[in-house]
């Protein structure tokens, strides 16, 4: 298991070198950050000065040795927009992102598994076709979209919860459902596929003529074997909402990482961007880590190889 997990780990190491290569490359190609550094009536020697102060003047491979040294060194630079140390400002962001983001995954997890249960016990049935319907509807609304329709009935219309900002549980509410709308029906279809193969396994078949109580075979039996898909899913689920939630923020003005790397896009302030993805990067590698090591507990073939 050792071996497995520092594997693992180097796997981990060069996703974020090829991460941290792209989005160098991705933000220095989309234009001269000079002229944001200068005033506009700057004169020449000014403009090399800053060049050169910054290292702009340098190869683009040895600008990228650079940051790359800084980053290992824990020195991912000043905001060009603040000027303030980047790692201060993504990090003062990052539990605003996490709250939303789990507060999304939870209430799919709970809503979504809970649904798809329902669905296969029901299978063929009216409750079944309904939910059906519903996760397929719910996969094709795009979570802007329902973060607005969100706004115009609860916010505008009903005037039940704020339109955006934090501070309280009513400031979440609306940010969650948006984050979580298209995880509940992706959850609801999963949970679903997965229990109806289990329901007709003989092993839960047995533990039904055995006397056992139909919540005990449900739960026990049926769900634990469902859980390996679920397991899986769960993981890159999370690890889309941490990064998918960049525009719910943005709706919301949610104080999230998502909406400073939009503020920074917008002013090209690109330490802040590198420092954002790269932040999300090892999260989304971290849970994919504690994803893998579930397995071995929740299916014991998996923890035999």
């Amino acid at each position: 298991m050792l071996r497995y997990v520092v594997r693992r780990l180097l796997f981990g190491l060069v996703a974020l070198f090829g991460v941290s290569l792209i989005t160098f490359l991705a933000t220095h190609l989309s234009g001269d950050v000079t002229w944001l550094l200068v005033p506009m009536d700057a004169s020449e020697a000014e403009i090399a000065a800053v060049r050169q102060r910054y290292g702009l003047d340098l190869p683009l491979y040895q600008q990228y040795a650079i940051y790359l040294q800084n980053v290992l060194s824990g020195d991912f630079g000043t905001s060009i927009k603040y000027n303030t140390p980047v790692l201060e400002l993504v990090w003062s962001r990052v539990p605003g992102t996490l709250v939303l983001a789990g507060s999304g995954f939870l209430l799919a997890l709970m809503i979504g598994v809970s649904l798809g249960i329902n669905a296969a016990l029901h299978r063929g049935t009216r409750i079944d076709t309904g939910l059906t319907l519903f996760g397929l509807i719910g996969q094709a609304m795009p979570g802007f979209w329902v973060a607005i329709m969100l706004q115009l009935v609860f916010a505008v219309s009903l005037g039940w919860l704020p339109t955006g900002g934090s501070g309280s549980f009513r400031h979440l509410v609306m940010p969650a459902i948006a984050v979580s709308w298209f995880s509940i029906a992706a959850f609801l279809r999963l949970t679903r596929s997965a229990m109806l193969e289990v329901l007709d396994a003989d092993y839960v078949k047995f533990a039904r003529v055995k006397g056992n109580p139909e919540r005990v075979v449900i739960l026990r039996h049926a769900l634990r074997n469902a859980l390996i898909p679920l397991v899986t899913f769960a993981g890159l689920n999370l690890g889309a909402l941490l990064g998918g939630t960049v525009v719910i923020e943005s709706v919301f003005a949610w104080p999230g990482l998502g909406k400073l790397m939009i503020d920074a896009i917008a002013s090209r302030d690109y330490p802040i961007v590198q420092a954002g993805v790269l932040t999300t990067a090892t999260l989304v590698i971290m849970i994919n880590l504690c994803v893998d090591l579930l397995y071995g507990l929740l299916d014991p073939r998996m923890r035999n190889e």
